[in-house]
């Protein structure tokens, strides 16, 4: 099996090795799905740091309109974590076959 940064630094040269060997290699698929993955990734990352300011700021002032919005957030990164897991899998699924 191929490393993820292998196959993203080099997808011309494993797409012509596979050719070389008679087979397909789905790169174009894995990049599709490396690249996804990682949005979701950052997604949810973002979501937490800003869920994190927003906690320093309930700490303080104890607004519960915040608590809402921070509950929203833990849902959502939640979600974006999820879709980013299933994501992986596949991935790591394509991976098995390069």
């Amino acid at each position: 099996m191929l490393s993820l940064a292998f196959i993203r630094a080099n997808a011309d040269v494993v797409r012509r090795a596979a050719e070389l060997k008679g087979e397909t290699a789905p790169v174009d698929e894995i990049l599709r799905l490396d690249q996804e993955w990682r949005g979701h990734q950052f997604k949810a990352e973002s979501i937490k740091a800003e869920q994190n300011e927003l906690s320093k700021q309930f700490a303080k002032t104890r607004d519960d309109s915040l608590k809402e919005k921070l509950r929203e957030m833990a849902d959502t990164a939640k979600g974006e974590l999820a879709l980013a897991d299933t994501v992986k899998r596949e991935l790591d699924d394509l991976l098995l076959r390069v």
